[in-house]
């Protein structure tokens, strides 16, 4: 289970399908508890690229 979280509580889900606060899609928050460690520090790698505007498609499957 994911220990960690980008979590903003920031909870708004914008035109690009991302979040505005954490910049994970509605699927990777809904299973994100459900996820192992490895997977959630995998995206969280990729917010930075998501924030920047290179949006990954890649949703996270539990």
């Amino acid at each position: 289970m994911a220990t960690v979280s980008p979590c903003t509580k920031v909870c708004v889900i914008a035109d690009d399908g991302l979040c505005d606060g954490c910049f994970r899609t509605p699927r990777e928050i809904a299973v994100w508890g459900l996820i192992p460690d490895e997977v959630a520090r995998s995206v969280m790698a990729d917010l930075p690229t998501r924030r920047r505007g290179s949006h990954s498609e890649e949703i996270v499957e539990a």
